[in-house]
């Protein structure tokens, strides 16, 4: 089955429509897949041995015609197109396909179930049935040493990374919260590290020195997940790490977080506006519903601005 996947260009959607591609490698056999990202997604994918072709979206309009001219060369049996952009929907006429399916397809029934089982529920369009979700990121056996020597740490090692960074101003937890945040954690954890892309450098520097943390800004996506799925807790502002924490199976905390909707997999919500939530709010939220989760019973996973 030769299958194309249109994904959407930012960090947190494009984490949470992966399982639907994960799906499709682990039921339909034999599979070839290609792939349309943004360049940051193009890096996530890196260790995705079984991606035949990431075409690479940027800002020049050439850049969305190999798709178009790939299905040409070969029609495809399948087109997601899980992007909402009219734009897209319009080159979609042109590409070749014997069957499209978009975010039309998702289940609305599921939708209150967040953002990544609503968006999973597409694969029953395709395989007939919903198999188990499967959210982790495929990494190289080597990302894991990778990312704890970038850390400085052993394996055994507690870690507590931090979000700082967003994709707005006014979706950021200011840096002195999120340091006070920090120290009445660090007794619980044996190395705090601050996660981020390379233009927020000073952001996750500047949070560092505060929080005794190091910085690791910049790393490359496959070492921050790998450093992810061996971290005890991930906390963050409404971003796409949060989502990728999640998907790593480490407990993530997105804070100021405007839709429920959004929520991280398996993960939790403390809803208000970024510049009501103090740092006392945020840490007993964890104390009360994150850090004491051994217990047999969960609470609900979201807060609001009070308590």
């Amino acid at each position: 089955m030769r299958v194309f996947v249109e994904f959407m260009p930012c960090l947190g959607d494009l984490v949470t429509e992966l399982p639907i591609l994960h799906a499709l490698h682990d039921r339909i056999h034999p599979l070839e897949v290609e792939v349309s990202v943004d360049r940051l997604g193009a890096g996530l994918l890196v260790d995705y041995d079984w991606i035949g072709r990431r075409h690479v979206r940027s800002d020049r309009g050439w850049s969305r015609v190999g798709p178009i001219a790939s299905s040409y060369r070969k029609p495809f049996d399948l087109l997601l197109y899980l992007r909402s952009n009219p734009a897209i929907k319009l080159t979609r006429l042109f590409f070749r396909a014997r069957r499209k399916l978009g975010a039309e397809a998702y289940d609305d029934a599921a939708q209150d179930q967040g953002v990544v089982r609503h968006r999973y529920s597409i694969v029953r369009q395709v395989l007939g049935d919903v198999p188990e979700l499967s959210t982790g990121i495929v990494l190289k056996p080597e990302r894991t040493g990778e990312a704890l020597a970038a850390a400085g740490v052993a394996q055994s090692a507690r870690i507590l990374c931090l979000g700082p960074g967003a994709g707005t101003p006014r979706r950021m937890w200011p840096v002195e919260r999120f340091a006070e945040l920090a120290q009445g954690l660090s007794h619980r954890f044996d190395r705090l590290a601050v996660l981020g892309s390379t233009a927020e450098a000073g952001l996750c520097s500047a949070l560092a020195a505060r929080a005794g943390a190091v910085s690791l800004a910049g790393q490359s996506l496959p070492v921050a997940a790998a450093l992810l799925a061996r971290s005890a807790l991930y906390v963050g502002n409404d971003s796409g790490l949060a989502h990728l924490a999640a998907a790593q199976g480490c407990p993530a905390v997105s804070i100021g977080l405007a839709d429920a909707y959004y929520t991280p997999w398996n993960g939790y919500s403390v809803h208000g506006r970024v510049e009501d939530l103090s740092a006392p709010d945020v840490l007993a939220f964890l104390h009360e519903r994150v850090l004491g989760a051994a217990s047999a019973a969960r609470p609900a996973r979201v807060m609001g601005p009070h308590r």
